[in-house]
C-alpha cells in the first residue's frame, strides 16, 4: 500500500468513521483471509437512514457458513458472520431506540454487502502469520 490517502478516506476520517477494518474474508472454497476492507458506509463516511454501524469486538460463524466456507457453494470475495457483540458507533436518521456509546449484539440481521476491491487481497495477511 502506498500510504497515499484517497479523498474517501478524507471524507470517512472527517466523519469519524475509519477508512478501513479487518474482516474474515471468504476467498474460495476453505480459503477463508484476515484482510483490511473498507468500512461499510457511503463516499461521504455516512451510513444510510435506519442503519446503525456496530463496532465489532466479537463475531461468530455459524455451522451453516462453515457449510457454505466448506462446499464452495457462494460466490467470493464474501464476509460471513452474522453473530456478533459490540459497540454502536453511529447511528444513522430516524434511527430509535439505539446511541452511539450502546453495547449490542445481533444474532440475525439483514447485511449491507460492500464489495471487496480487488487490491484488497494484495493487503491481506494470513491467518497462520
Amino acid at each position: 500500500m502506498s500510504g497515499t490517502i484517497t479523498a474517501t478516506e478524507s471524507k470517512k476520517a472527517a466523519a469519524g468513521v475509519p477508512a478501513t477494518m479487518r474482516a474474515a474474508v471468504y476467498r474460495g472454497v476453505d480459503d477463508v483471509r484476515v484482510e483490511t476492507v473498507p468500512v461499510p458506509v457511503d463516499l461521504d463516511g455516512r451510513i444510510g437512514p435506519g442503519e446503525v454501524l456496530m463496532r465489532v469486538d466479537t463475531c461468530g460463524i455459524c455451522g451453516t457458513d462453515l457449510k457454505k466456507i466448506h462446499t464452495g457453494s457462494h460466490s467470493a470475495p464474501r464476509i460471513f458472520g452474522h453473530e456478533m457483540a459490540g459497540t454502536i458507533a453511529f447511528v444513522g436518521e430516524a434511527v430509535t431506540g439505539f446511541a452511539a456509546g450502546d453495547r449490542v449484539m445481533a444474532r440475525k440481521f439483514h447485511v449491507k454487502h460492500t464489495p471487496i476491491p480487488a487490491d484488497a487481497q494484495g493487503r491481506s495477511r494470513s491467518s497462520s502469520s
